[in-house]
């Protein structure tokens, strides 16, 4: 039987359940599809209001295991008698990491006055992360302790982190444009959002060594960190199951030089929306209380020996809970609830209006890490060439990605709808794709505005350029 490292499968075996939409999320139409990156987004739409009936968004990235495209291409037949599925792995020395990123968007309104915007909305979202995982780490956890070529060798396990939560957020957003001249206006905006949360788990080990000795023993030694999880054992418990919290987006943003439409003989001449804009965000900063069904373990051990792995049974809660507690925690309590925060994330957004219907666009996320258990937001940098339309837009990002992935993508809207991806190379087979997928990122959604059911302008009144309305 394959071994999984224990503190892996604690977490993997109970999270089993694009991140940041780079093509739409800064253009000026992008409304609710870009209130996760700046909530000013509401405040800076140029329509009156904007209902979005679904949105969908999953984004997976990892940087230690590869599956071929030819495997895929080839269906099931390809990867018989070929170990482990005929995955590749990224065994340099990098620390390894991966993401997951999952968002249902239910039915949402914003609503936007002269100078001010309140919204609504609701969604579902799941968010995985791993990092600071060693080379040597990942493959004991994904071959096994038979694994002949990771015995013998010492692991270092430096400040390891793993976190999952799965909930649902309910926010009511309010922007204001607190001031505005002929040359700059300043957007403000912030979401309110009441946390439902059904599972989160996290592992934080900041300080151990592990030798597996043979494809039956490993030790361990000088161990420290925590284990933190809660979670619904029984589907029937889904909606009795209601661990709370609250977050926060807060946004602002610059504006230079903002719209004002000017005529030559009686006809309005094309013109840019702005100059530029540069927003500031902080984003997903809140936590969440688990107080049922919740064990938290710290522990701090000089050396633990684990034999027979490959036949060790764990059943259940109380088996994981038994298992650590007489193995590390010396004597410690299990206490029964813990605090686990968001994927908190600070960003700043640069957008310049180039021509008349072209912009380029300029953004960083770094994450912010926060003295409790949690999910790691991925860093970001990125830079992106729209072209937008008040019907139209097509976006081209490129994203650097977590600091180790170099990414390109594509992105449409066309009336009520919008999809794109981050990671175009996912679904092409080129040179730039290295011939492996290693994750996936996609998203669409629909969406009416209040122009999309504005009668058709005579031909004589047309405007050269997306204007505000």
């Amino acid at each position: 039987m394959r071994t999984k490292l224990l503190f892996l499968a604690l977490l993997v075996s109970k999270i089993s359940l694009g991140q940041d939409m780079l093509g739409v999320s800064n253009g000026n139409y992008a409304g609710n599809s870009g209130m996760a990156m700046n909530p000013t987004s509401m405040v800076l739409m140029p329509y009156k209001w904007e209902v979005q009936i679904l949105s969908y968004n999953i984004s997976v990235d990892n940087n230690f295991i590869g599956m071929p495209k030819k495997r895929i291409l080839g269906g099931p037949e390809a990867m018989n008698n070929v170990p482990y599925g005929g995955l590749n792995f990224y065994t340099n020395s990098n620390d390894k990491a991966a993401n997951m990123h999952f968002a249902l968007g239910l039915p949402s309104i914003i609503y936007r006055f002269n100078d001010m915007a309140i919204g609504f909305r609701m969604t579902v979202r799941n968010d995985i992360s791993v990092h600071n995982l060693s080379s040597d780490l990942a493959i004991l956890a994904y071959k096994g302790t038979d694994y002949k070529a990771i015995q013998g060798k010492d692991i270092v396990v430096d400040g390891l982190r793993i976190g999952g939560l799965t909930w649902l957020e309910t926010a009511i957003s309010f922007g204001k444009q607190l001031s505005k001249s002929e040359s700059r206006k300043w957007l403000a905006a912030g979401s309110l959002k009441y946390l439902t949360a059904f599972q989160g788990s996290y592992a934080g080990i900041s300080d151990a060594t592990l030798r597996v000795q043979n494809d039956s023993t490993i030790y361990v030694t000088k161990v420290k960190g925590s284990i933190d999880y809660s979670y619904i054992e029984d589907p029937a418990d889904l909606l009795r199951f209601r661990c709370t919290g609250f977050g926060v987006d807060l946004g602002v943003q610059y504006v230079s030089n903002p719209f004002t439409q000017k005529y030559s003989g009686g006809r309005p001449i094309p013109m840019k929306k702005y100059d530029y804009r540069v927003g500031v965000s902080l984003m997903d900063l809140g936590f969440v209380r688990f107080a049922r069904n919740a064990h938290a373990m710290d522990f701090d051990t000089e050396a633990l020996n684990f034999d027979n792995v490959n036949n060790t049974q764990v059943n259940g809660t109380a088996g994981i809970d038994s298992m650590i507690y007489n193995t590390a925690m010396n004597g410690a309590e299990i206490k029964r609830s813990f605090v686990m925060s968001l994927p908190t994330g600070l960003s700043v957004q640069y957008d310049h209006c180039l021509k008349p219907r072209w912009y380029f666009n300029l953004t960083a996320i770094q994450r912010v890490p926060m003295p409790t258990a949690r999910v790691d937001r991925p860093n970001m940098l990125a830079a992106t060439l729209r072209y937008e339309t008040p019907f139209f837009e097509v976006g081209f990002p490129y994203s650097f990605y977590d600091y180790y992935r170099h990414r390109l993508g594509l992105a449409l809207r066309y009336h009520i709808f919008y999809m794109g991806t981050d990671r175009i190379g996912t679904f092409i087979n080129d040179t730039y794709a290295a011939n492996d997928v290693t994750g996936v990122d996609l998203y669409f959604g629909f969406k009416l505005t209040s122009i999309d059911f504005k009668r058709k302008a005579k031909t004589h009144s047309h405007v050269g350029c997306a204007a505000y309305f």
